[in-house]
């Protein structure tokens, strides 16, 4: 349904529908507060605690929402038809409806337009479509209404996003805006994680877009999928890549959500591809930079470091260590003194305990030892637990696995029944800390293949 400024059209969703999507949602709101997760849980209960008052201060009639069929609109949406429908169980009606609007944009992606369709019809969404601008669309939606009561503007934004500025999750409309309503942000103080832990742990629908490496969306023409998630071979150097991407989900540095987006050019030139490319290799070279700046902030703010080394058979005396005598020649080189050296078994208390302890007293805590495919390989999950992270899959321990066994394979071809075992296994390796950072050498692959007893 399309609507223009002023005017309006009925859904073609049936009582049946709507009946269905209200009980679907309802019972989905009694799921997402009986989730118990320490990492979300918070997040979810604090979303609907804010959609509820609202419902109850500006009742469901005056609340609307923002619904571009982006991963945050869709986090909203989902939070909304909940409340909804707890708000209307709870006054004994299953015709409430989540009211939604979207403002169409030049250029907009099939996919986003299919998606915003599928979701209207799955969801029961009571959804507006308007053909002009989000300001002019606010003003005809609120005068629709009939009367003066303020309405409530539920949105989508959070923390650090560039319109975001001081706003809280109750923020009164701008004074330039010709219509007075208050925006409520009821996912403010979630971070992109929470947005897809959220989408995926309770298998919600979701743009299609976003499995294809786009990680923020806006106009076809200014978006381009993540460069943050391109499948690379390994050397990290190499000129030859994959072409495609791995999904948004699994970028692991969020301050790059939106790497991917292409800033419009100062001047608009119709035909004018270089434009696009000039401003795309400005944001590479600017995030170098920073990344190479913070890198070197990094190294010359650490005075002080620690080793533990992990292993029993060093313990028990079947194998000597020889990591020591390196980590000590290579910390000395860039003038950082190893302060102590500790060894334990491979038990994830003691590594626990012993990197919580040697964090609180050194710069850096080095780990040698217990990382590997075998049952006692555990310094990995160990260090996620003293770290308070959960353990995800990594892209780029992902994509270097990968290489490795490439390589191997042009060497010694695998059976067609040991490939599904080398992808459990990659599979099973690639799950570090969520916050992990690899930091390859110029020659990791050849040292690999070269030297793979010495690692």
């Amino acid at each position: 349904m399309t609507f223009r400024c002023g005017s309006s059209m009925k859904s073609d969703i049936d009582d049946y529908e709507i009946e269905r999507a209200h009980k679907e949602s309802l019972q989905f709101y009694h799921s997402l507060r009986n989730y118990k997760d320490n990492y979300i849980s918070s997040q979810i209960n604090s979303a609907l605690d804010s959609l509820l008052d609202t419902l109850r201060l500006f009742g469901p009639s005056h609340v609307f929402s923002s619904y571009n069929g982006g991963k945050d609109a869709d986090v909203v949406m989902h939070l909304l038809r909940a409340a909804v429908a707890k708000h209307a169980d709870e006054h004994g009606t299953l015709t409430l409806r989540p009211h939604l609007v979207y403002f169409a944009i030049e250029d907009e992606f099939d996919e986003v337009l299919k998606h915003i369709d599928q979701a209207e019809k799955k969801y029961g969404l009571d959804l507006k479509r308007f053909n002009c601008s989000i300001t002019q669309g606010i003003k005809t939606h609120l005068e629709s209404m009939g009367d003066t009561k303020t309405a409530a503007f539920v949105l989508g934004t959070r923390k650090g996003d560039p319109n975001c500025g001081n706003q809280e999750i109750f923020a009164p409309s701008s004074s330039w805006m010709p219509v007075s309503f208050m925006r409520v942000n009821p996912i403010l103080r979630w971070d992109y994680g929470h947005v897809w832990h959220f989408l995926r742990t309770f298998e919600l629908l979701y743009c299609p877009l976003y499995d294809l490496g786009y990680t923020s969306l806006g106009k076809k023409s200014l978006t381009n999928p993540n460069p943050a998630l391109l499948k690379r071979k390994y050397p990290v150097d190499s000129e030859h890549q994959s072409g495609s991407y791995w999904p948004a989900y699994m970028l692991s540095d969020w301050s790059l959500e939106r790497a991917g987006r292409i800033a419009p050019p100062i001047k608009q030139v119709s035909g004018d591809s270089q434009s696009d490319s000039n401003t795309t290799n400005t944001v590479k070279s600017s995030e170098s930079s920073s990344m190479q700046e913070k890198t070197k902030t990094a190294i010359s703010n650490v005075q002080t470091a620690a080793m533990i080394i992990i292993g029993d058979e060093i313990l028990n005396g079947f194998t000597s260590d020889v990591n020591l005598q390196v980590a000590t020649k290579a910390l000395s080189s860039i003038g950082v003194p190893l302060k102590k050296v500790c060894i334990v078994s491979d038990d994830v208390n003691e590594i626990i305990e012993e990197v919580r302890r040697l964090s609180q007293k050194f710069d850096i805590v080095i780990t040698s030892g217990g990382i590997g495919p075998t049952h006692d390989d555990v310094t990995i999950k160990a260090i996620a637990q003293a770290l308070d992270q959960r353990l995800k899959p990594n892209v780029d321990m992902i994509q270097f696995l990968h290489s490795i066994h490439n390589t191997m394979n042009n060497t010694i071809p695998l059976k067609e029944e040991d490939i599904q075992s080398r992808e459990e296994e990659i599979n099973r390796l690639s799950f570090l800390p969520e916050f992990s950072k690899l930091n390859f050498p110029p020659t990791s692959i050849d040292s690999t293949n070269n030297n793979n007893n010495n690692n």
